[in-house]
Parts: structure tokens; C-alpha cells; sequence
């Protein structure tokens, strides 16, 4: 194919999602970082506050939020200005760490959080729309790749540069964050000026393979909610997540705290963000090609390497709040650099392999109404990794983990059950007539 044929398809679009997805987390990453050396900085007046804790916690509030209100957005403004908004909204974080006041760091924790929601609708709705049902697990697996590979570029900042500082002067904070901004605001950029809607090559197509001429299903979307919460599927596809929300916050919260309670050398965490956008990059790849031979075995497999992480997590970390645990306390095994970097390629494979199936299995089940389907999607994620977020300091992090290792379970069961003893009723659009659960 040549080059001009590939850009007249779904496929540019695709590739523009995934490099705006690549460019905002690159930027986003070591933004984080550094947000909580200034709070930590001792010149800092915030440092003796939660406010690092509190903002996280109200941007996964407000990201529901934004999620909740994307689709009456773009039905307004179109589908190019919602998902430039929801970027652009990510420079506000950066600004806000610029000032270091904590009514501007709150101010930007909902507005960031509000970007969040929408372009985590809109970037998969994005995917989903310029995808059949054939190629819908293999552009996900791209668009995970490009988020794990922004978690590298982000975690190599933080290991040779931002992982050295104790105080970051007001030069060197306006510098980093002034270059976060630029590449965000790039991102907006392409977001706003690449993306071609509709995507005829590929609607021509669905209509042509399904012998419809038009959508003939004009179920609003509380209408199809309706319809879908009296489906059993409909609850396979919560659970499971619900669960990538909860390792979200386990790898991101409760892992990342228990290593710097554990170990001395700070540069252990940019070590272990670094394997696991690796093995999230390699697990996306492998995944894609295990679920084109069977499914079930791809079930099967993520739950084995999960469970892995979680029962070496059990046995290295003390049975205490991650946020109290220390050195001295005893463990089953010894904990060791060697083990905590298996530990983070094992999430970081099956992270990606569930975050796949997760947006696949949603862009099956709402084909047609990709909208809907990615505002639930990002709603039930962001609650699960919310509601972990606010009791994983109040759990002993082994009962944290035996949660996490049930609800994986469950996950796991719930699928293999609808893969084999179940087909999808509900046709939501027009992209096939029959829907399997993914």
C-alpha cells in the first residue's frame, strides 16, 4: 500500500490518537515527578500538606466528571474541539506547579481532571471508530504501546535527571514545566488540525460488510444503558474495569510507596516505571498475537502472569499500611532490587494485556455508540482506582492484595465464562451482527 492510499484510511486517524496519547503521558510523567519534589522541597510551604495526595485524589473525581459530560460536549463543539479541549486542559497541571499555591494546585487538579475525562473517552472512541471488529485488538494494542512507551520516555527523565534532585530551583521548575506545556500544546495541535471526521473509507466499508446503508438502531444513550444494565455480559464487562482501575492505583500508588518505603535509593522507582512501560509494550505486542490463536488461553495466561505479580508483592512487602511500612519489619522473602523489577514487568505485561481487552471488549459492545460506551469505561475505571486511592492507605498492604488478586479472579472467571457460553444480544450499531465478548 502506498503511502498516499495508507492516509486516505482509518488508519491515519489511528495514528494520530496514538501520537497525541504518546506525547501528552511523555510530558505528563516527569511532570508528576517533579510536582512531588517541589511539594517535598523544604524552601516549599507546602510541604508539610497532603496536597499532593488530595489534588491526585480530585482528579480522578473530576475525571468522571469529565467523562460524564464529553459526549454532550463534542455534540456541541464537534468531536475535533472536545478532544483538543480535553488535552489542552492537561497544561494547567503545569501551570499550576509554576505558581505552587494550593488553591491554584486544587483550581488545576479539577480542570486536569476534567481534560483526563474527556480525552480518555475521546482517544479510545477515536480508535474503536476507524476500527472493524478484526483490527479493534490490534489498534489497541498500538495505542497501549504508545502509553507504555511514554511511561519509559517519562521514567528514563526521572532516572537521569529528575531522580538526582533534592531542590529544584524556580529556573529549572519554569524550564521543565514550560517544556511539558510546549509538548501538550503540540499534541492539541495535532489533535485539533490531523483528525478527519467522519472517517468515510471505513464507514463505507461497515455499511458495505453489513449491507446497511445507514445506523437503523437510534437508541439514545440512556436508552442503551437501559438496555445493557439487563444484560448479564453487561456486568462482565464492569468487572473487569473495574479491576484495571484498581491495579492502576495499586502500580501507581501502593507499589510505588512500598519501594520507597522499602529501599533507600530513589532511583529504584524510575527503575521499575521503566520496566513496566517496557513490558507493557512487549505485553501489548504479545498479547494481540495470543488472542488471534485463542482467547481463552490469553485469559488464562494474563491471569497467571498477574497473579505472579501480586503473590511475590505479598511475600516481599510487610503486612502493613504501605504508608507506614518500613525495612525493619519483617517479610516472607527478603526483599531485593531483582525481585521488585520482576514484580513491575510482570504488572506492566498483564496491565497491558487487560487495558486491551478492556477497550476492546467495550468497542465490540457499543459498537456504534463508541461514546457511550468509553464514558462508562472511563467512569467505572476511574471509581475503581478512586475508591482504592481513598482506602489503600487504611489497608495492610496484603489484604490490599488479596482484594486485588480476587477481583483479577473474578475478572478472569466472568470472561472465560461469557467466551464460552455466551454471545452478545444487544446490537448496539452497525459494525456486525453478532458481537462476541471479548
Amino acid at each position: 500500500m502506498s503511502a498516499m492510499a495508507w492516509l486516505s484510511t482509518s488508519n491515519y486517524n489511528i495514528a494520530v490518537a496514538c501520537t497525541v496519547c504518546f506525547l501528552v503521558n511523555s510530558a505528563l510523567y516527569p511532570a508528576s515527578s517533579i510536582q512531588y519534589v517541589v511539594i517535598s522541597d523544604s524552601s516549599s510551604d507546602l510541604k508539610d500538606s497532603n496536597i499532593a495526595y488530595y489534588s491526585q485524589a480530585i482528579v480522578y473525581a473530576a475525571s468522571i466528571l469529565g467523562s460524564l459530560c464529553c459526549s454532550m460536549l463534542y455534540d456541541v463543539v464537534g468531536i475535533k474541539a472536545t478532544y483538543g479541549i480535553g488535552v489542552v486542559l492537561y497544561c494547567v497541571l503545569y501551570l499550576a506547579v509554576i505558581v505552587l499555591k494550593s488553591w491554584a494546585l486544587y483550581t488545576a487538579a479539577v480542570l486536569t481532571g476534567l481534560g483526563v475525562g474527556i480525552q480518555w473517552v475521546m482517544g479510545p472512541m477515536i480508535i474503536a471508530d476507524n476500527s472493524t471488529n478484526e483490527q479493534l485488538m490490534r489498534n489497541f494494542s498500538i495505542m497501549q504501546a504508545c502509553l507504555t512507551l511514554s511511561i519509559v520516555v517519562g521514567s528514563l527523565c526521572d532516572y537521569f535527571y529528575i531522580e538526582h534532585l533534592t531542590q529544584i530551583s524556580d529556573h529549572q521548575r519554569l524550564v521543565i514545566y514550560s517544556v511539558c506545556i510546549a509538548i501538550t500544546l503540540l499534541a492539541t495541535l495535532i489533535a485539533i488540525t490531523c483528525i478527519r471526521y467522519p472517517p468515510k473509507t471505513l464507514v463505507t466499508q461497515k455499511a458495505a460488510d453489513n449491507k446497511v446503508k445507514e445506523r437503523t438502531n437510534t437508541l439514545t444513550r440512556t436508552q442503551l444503558l437501559i438496555a445493557m444494565v439487563t444484560k448479564p455480559e453487561f456486568y462482565c464487562c464492569v468487572i473487569h474495569i473495574f479491576y484495571c482501575g484498581m491495579v492502576t492505583s495499586y502500580i501507581w500508588m501502593i507499589f510505588t510507596t512500598c519501594i520507597g518505603a522499602t529501599f533507600d535509593k530513589r532511583g529504584i522507582l524510575a527503575l521499575a516505571g521503566i520496566v513496566i512501560g517496557i513490558s507493557g509494550m512487549v505485553g501489548a505486542v504479545i498479547w494481540d498475537r495470543m488472542g488471534t490463536c485463542s482467547l481463552t488461553v490469553q485469559t488464562l495466561a494474563l491471569g497467571l502472569v498477574a497473579s505472579a505479580a501480586y503473590i511475590l508483592s505479598f511475600l516481599i512487602f510487610p503486612g502493613d499500611s504501605p504508608y507506614n511500612a518500613s525495612p525493619l519489619k519483617e517479610t516472607y522473602v527478603t526483599p531485593s532490587i531483582a525481585l521488585v523489577l520482576l514484580i513491575s514487568a510482570l504488572l506492566g505485561a498483564s496491565e497491558a494485556g487487560f487495558a486491551v481487552s478492556a477497550n476492546t471488549a467495550v468497542g465490540k459492545v457499543f459498537s456504534g455508540y463508541e461514546d457511550t460506551g468509553y464514558m462508562l469505561l472511563n467512569v467505572v475505571w476511574c471509581s475503581g482506582t478512586g475508591i482504592m486511592f481513598a482506602v489503600g492507605p487504611l489497608l495492610d498492604i496484603q489484604v490490599f492484595l488479596v482484594l486485588v488478586l480476587a477481583m483479577m479472579s473474578l475478572t478472569v472467571g466472568s470472561k472465560l465464562y461469557w467466551l464460552n457460553n455466551a454471545q452478545i444480544k444487544l446490537q448496539a450499531g452497525p459494525r456486525t451482527s453478532d458481537h462476541t465478548l471479548l
